[in-house]
């Protein structure tokens, strides 16, 4: 789960797994953010992204899933 989309500051992620690694990409591909945790919660800082769409790949003990989301 990841809320609000879209966001203007921080995204909230939620999942029932760890999370171990957490990636934001641009449209273009570029890896702009990268953090690791060991939650099943987790908080990203998007303040500093441009408005636009972004890919957040999230990787969990089992899973790796990625998603769409908009700065504002």
């Amino acid at each position: 789960l990841i809320y609000p989309n879209p966001t203007s500051e921080i995204l909230h992620l939620k999942t029932n797994s760890h999370i171990e690694n957490l990636e934001i990409y641009s449209m273009l591909g570029q890896k702009i953010i990268s953090q690791t945790n060991n939650s099943v919660t987790a908080e990203v800082d998007v303040s500093i992204l441009q408005t636009g769409s972004y890919i957040i790949k999230v990787s969990t003990e089992n899973k790796t899933e990625v998603q769409k989301f908009v700065k504002q």
